[in-house]
């Protein structure tokens, strides 16, 4: 999908609070595909723009490949993942390698029904988080070398798609993230889009941590079309 973007944002920590919304131009893309017992799936998108408080953009990258068929069965994947995000208010940067992900999947064989058009997995995720960085307002959790464990599930079908990942990374301050993500593709497609991070946040070097929360959502409306496994 290419089209326009709208993106709420809010970040606390400790009686610091910042909030807005920024206008972003850009597109996204997403795959899935088993052949005889390999599964492979694949996610990017960009969005760039801003708001009178400075720039906004998100850049995104997924792809693992393993073990998976057609029809309902188990997989593993190996991969890796990079994502920056950053606005005015908060943002998240990470570069994942490897992931691991497995668990159960269902991946259809034709476009006559929904369900022949689906793929599905849901299971457990472990990552190794080489660097990162939270931001919350003026203040930041920054991660390295940080292993990281948590679950995720994905949806693709004929004109929609959805997926929902949550992951703990294990830091001397913990860093729990979240991420949802739901689309309709019917040529006109409408997707909404949302992180929440939750971590203890320094502000200046040698200042103790203090626990925040930040967030952001996104709705973007352009272009697209979900056609559904092949």
């Amino acid at each position: 999908m290419v089209g326009a973007r709208l993106a709420p944002a809010r970040a606390a920590v400790g009686s610091v609070e910042e909030s807005g919304v920024t206008a972003q131009l850009g597109g996204r893309t997403e795959f899935a595909e088993a052949i005889d017992a390999v599964s492979t799936i694949g996610a990017a998108q960009l969005w760039l723009g801003g708001n009178g408080d400075g720039v906004a953009g998100s850049a995104q990258a997924l792809i693992e490949g393993g073990l998976g068929s057609r029809g309902s069965s188990p997989f593993v994947r190996l991969g890796l993942a990079g994502e920056l995000e950053r606005n005015p208010y908060d943002g998240w940067y990470a570069l994942e390698a490897p992931t691991l992900s497995g668990g159960y999947q269902y991946h259809g064989d034709g476009t006559q029904s929904f369900a022949d058009s689906m793929h599905f997995d849901v299971g457990p995720i472990a990552t190794l988080g080489l660097a990162g960085r939270a931001f919350a307002a003026e203040s930041h959790a920054d991660f390295v070398f940080a292993p990281a464990l948590g679950g995720r599930v994905i949806l693709m079908g004929e004109l929609v798609s959805a997926r929902a990942s949550y992951r703990h990374f294990f830091e001397s301050s913990p860093i729990d993230v979240v991420q949802t993500f739901a689309c309709l593709d019917a040529l006109v497609g409408l997707c909404l889009d949302g992180r929440l991070v939750r971590a203890s946040f320094v502000s200046e070097p040698g200042t103790a941590p203090q626990d925040g929360v930040a967030w952001a959502l996104g709705v973007s409306l352009g272009l697209g079309y979900a056609t559904g496994t092949k």
